[in-house]
């Protein structure tokens, strides 16, 4: 039997959302200053990049401001009040049952550039099919995911922990094929390039792996929160303690994109060097 909510209740119930939604705001800092730095110094892009990352900077705004409105609904609107909040917010809802779905349509979109480049350096349409086809089953069970949240919520912690273990680990496969393949594709190059470029091709393949750590060290956080979390006099508590890399999962993949079109700056003086000798073109 579940014991009464009380004060003690709080870190379970305000604790998680409270703690993603600071960090959320933190990394929406960071990543501001990216796309700043993008459209300041990437002017001379496709128009196509320009809107997909404009429209990347408009997902992620909504998304924080989910956050937000969360955050306002349980301290403000319900004044803290743990039973209500429970009840109220945590028991269903739009508001709630979006979040997964805003979280999952955002990490597939961020993801749709990954799958594009890897296209691009390797010209495997079945490859890039499967890895396509990953996230989109995914978003899928991710879906199944938010529509126990958006009908009577915590009520249906069992169905909801279940589909996320499974979700995770799909995620996980899909993001591990996609980083894995891009590497080997950028070795082959590396092999057929000329000795001079060298240099560029390890870079790029340092980047791929370094881009590709926040987003999964966030998932491997949240896959072992789902499945390791001790058992709970609060039966909704794992659930909700998993909410915290769960909402910031995104944010990491978005990082990973913004990083990866900014580090071309570095990437174009690494092979400049190379070309012309040692010496920078330019300087």
């Amino acid at each position: 039997m579940q014991p009464a909510i009380d004060d003690e209740a709080a870190p379970y119930i305000v604790g998680p959302w409270l703690i993603a939604t600071a960090i959320d705001l933190v990394i929406q800092g960071v990543l501001l200053a990216q796309f700043i730095k993008y459209f300041t110094t990437f002017s001379g892009d496709p128009r196509v990049l320009r809107v997909y990352v404009a429209i990347l900077l408009c997902l992620t705004c909504l998304k924080s401001a989910q956050a937000i409105a969360g955050t306002w609904y349980q301290l403000v609107v319900y004044s803290g009040d743990l039973p209500v909040v429970l009840e109220q917010y945590f028991g269903g809802g739009w508001l709630l049952g979006s979040a997964p779905s805003v979280v999952e349509i955002l990490a597939l979109y961020a993801q749709s550039y990954f799958c594009y480049r890897l296209y691009i350096i390797s010209r495997n349409v079945l490859l890039v099919a499967a890895v396509s086809g990953i996230f989109v089953a995914a978003l899928v069970i991710n879906s199944i995911a938010a529509s126990y949240i958006l009908n009577e919520g915590y009520r249906h912690m069992k169905e909801i922990k279940y589909w996320c273990s499974v979700f995770l680990p799909v995620m996980l496969v899909g993001y591990a094929l996609m980083t894995c393949s891009t590497a080997y594709y950028l070795l082959k190059s590396k092999r057929e390039a000329l000795p001079s470029s060298a240099g560029f091709f390890k870079a790029l393949l340092v980047l791929t792996f370094q881009t590709a750590a926040p987003a999964t060290i966030c998932a491997l956080v949240n896959l072992i929160i789902t499945l390791t979390f001790p058992a709970h006099p609060y039966d909704f508590a794992p659930a909700l303690a998993a909410s915290t890399p769960n909402l910031l999962l995104p944010n990491m993949y978005t990082f990973s994109v913004m990083w990866t079109l900014n580090a071309r700056t570095q990437l174009r003086t690494t092979l400049s060097t190379e070309v012309s000798g040692g010496v920078t073109v330019g300087g």
